[in-house]
């Protein structure tokens, strides 16, 4: 028995674009994917997944806190491993394959589980060094270090700055708890 082709091929014409819509994330009622800042480091995450993040407001109730450094200090010259806790946003396993995976992987491997934007911020706010990881911490690269010392020669001894912590867990991309920001930490950059 032989099945009519062009009415498939064009059933599968019809429903392709929802297919790829949601594979990307953009449907979803409750998120909206917003444009992402350049100059993020990207650590086993990917840019739709901080999109998704950075369109979704900011939720209270979250245990997200800065563990290290914690003196009120940072050193310029040596900078501090940044370590966090993200309490209950731990990475849970997928118990199923993701039907639409193959689609999302344009922006690389889907975001599955915890992941934490890290922002390090002068004065004023603006970001200083940013990253988008699965890890419960960062080290500042050599190019980061440079920035953060660029930064300390132009505002001098005593200049302050601050770190902030947004994390959430996802599913695919998609943020499925959170996102909760952590209680911003100030501190004075030494040499």
């Amino acid at each position: 028995m032989r099945l009519p082709l062009l009415p498939l091929v064009t059933a599968l014409a019809l429903v392709a674009p929802a297919l790829v819509t949601s594979a990307c994330g953009s449907s979803s009622s409750s998120t909206m994917a917003m444009a992402v800042p350049d100059n993020v480091t990207y650590v086993e995450t990917n840019d739709e997944a901080l999109g998704m993040l950075l369109g979704t407001a900011v939720k209270t109730g979250g245990t997200v806190a800065l563990l290290t450094p914690t003196a009120t200090t940072f050193s310029v010259s040596s900078p501090p491993a940044l370590g966090w806790s993200v309490g209950t946003l731990a990475a849970i396993p997928r118990a199923y394959p993701s039907f639409f995976g193959a689609v999302a992987f344009a922006h690389g491997t889907p975001v599955t589980g915890s992941a934490t934007y890290m922002r390090l911020l002068d004065d004023a706010g603006s970001p200083i060094v940013a990253a988008f990881t699965t890890s419960a911490g960062y080290s500042l690269s050599e190019v980061e270090k440079a920035a953060l010392a660029s930064f300390f020669a132009t505002k001098g001894a005593g200049a302050r700055g601050s770190v902030e912590l947004t994390s959430a867990r996802f599913e695919d991309d998609r943020v499925i708890e959170g996102p909760f920001r952590a209680p911003t930490v100030t501190f004075t950059l030494v040499p």
